[in-house]
């Protein structure tokens, strides 16, 4: 009787790639099957918050700290980091001794809206301030159609898909700006819609301005709302640019937008800092393709200023 011996060795990389990244963040929560980091991050930054929070320090200065410092930032991937993130923030905040007026508006922040100056702690009383200053008006929302646009070298038009070479990416809003366009889009519903009860304000921004403790930034939309003479909710994402027909868009308002179809809306605030030429268009359905997709439609071009690249083990 003869017998065979075959010698195998098997590795299982995703396996050990798992058990180093436990071992070295301390991360015992992490599956095997799927590691969802971008949720992670998200929970993990809402625990900086609410730190920030017990301490008694400014949000909006906590927020433009990760925006200013990415590499901090970074460090909210991991839970273990949430006290040392922080704590840089604190060792970079002005000193509070002093509670003298002149003090004291030296530690707000300062924005401009609307040809108003306005000097604010965190977004509850940015929003406290917005709702009673008089000087801001209503502003009534009009529905536009859009088509796909812009040109490429040569006066050609612009290719579908484009890796965005050539093309300048439009910038991205600051939280404080995008605070402000949600805020204008929230006081119009309200003020122009007879079914008035329908306006929600579910964003992030809407639980850190104190209108809706359970806002969220995860839904890929920032306002719901019933039209009157309609029977279903349009989802609202609001989006604040000046003159240019461009923005950014995030990959969750994508593929919900894409889901809802003609029930999402992209709310446009134009010239948000020029009382005169400031303005909201509405983009209804901008994600039902009509037989397209994302990349190849009639409605925009898609221009890729940043890629992620993902693969598996063979």
């Amino acid at each position: 009787m003869q017998s065979k011996h075959t010698n195998e060795l098997h590795y299982d990389v995703s396996k050990d790639l798992m058990a180093l990244l436990k071992e070295k963040f301390d991360c015992d929560n992490l599956q095997e099957t799927s590691v969802n980091v971008n949720a992670i991050y998200e929970s993990n930054k809402e625990k900086y918050y609410n730190r920030i929070a017990e301490l008694q320090l400014p949000r909006v200065a906590a927020e433009q700290f990760l925006e200013k410092r990415k590499e901090h930032d970074s460090l909210l991937y991991f839970e273990t980091e949430i006290e040392k993130v922080v704590a840089m923030f604190r060792k970079e905040m002005p000193a509070t001794g002093s509670t003298s007026p002149e003090d004291n508006s030296r530690n707000k922040q300062s924005l401009s809206i609307v040809g108003t100056q306005i000097l604010y702690t965190d977004l509850k009383d940015l929003r406290q301030q917005l709702d009673a200053n008089e000087q801001i008006g209503v502003v009534s929302a009009d529905k536009i159609k859009i088509r796909r646009g812009g040109q490429g070298a040569a006066g050609k038009p612009a290719q579908r898909n484009s890796s965005g070479r050539g093309a300048r990416p439009p910038k991205r809003q600051t939280t404080e700006v995008g605070f402000v366009g949600e805020w204008l889009v929230y006081k119009s519903l309200k003020e122009t819609l007879k079914n008035k009860e329908s306006v929600e304000w579910v964003s992030g921004n809407a639980k850190s301005a104190g209108v809706n403790p359970d806002g969220d930034d995860s839904l890929g939309y920032d306002i719901r709302y019933i039209p009157d003479n309609g029977k279903y909710e349009r989802y609202v994402e609001v989006k604040v640019i000046g003159r240019e027909n461009s923005f950014h868009i995030s990959a969750s308002e994508v593929k919900f937008g894409e889901k809802m179809k003609k029930n999402y809306e992209i709310f446009l605030v134009r010239n948000i800092n020029d009382p005169a030429h400031m303005s909201i268009e509405v983009i209804q359905g901008p994600f039902d393709y009509k037989g397209g997709s994302f990349n190849d439609n009639e409605f925009f071009t898609v221009i890729n200023d940043s890629y992620i690249l993902k693969f598996e083990n063979e």
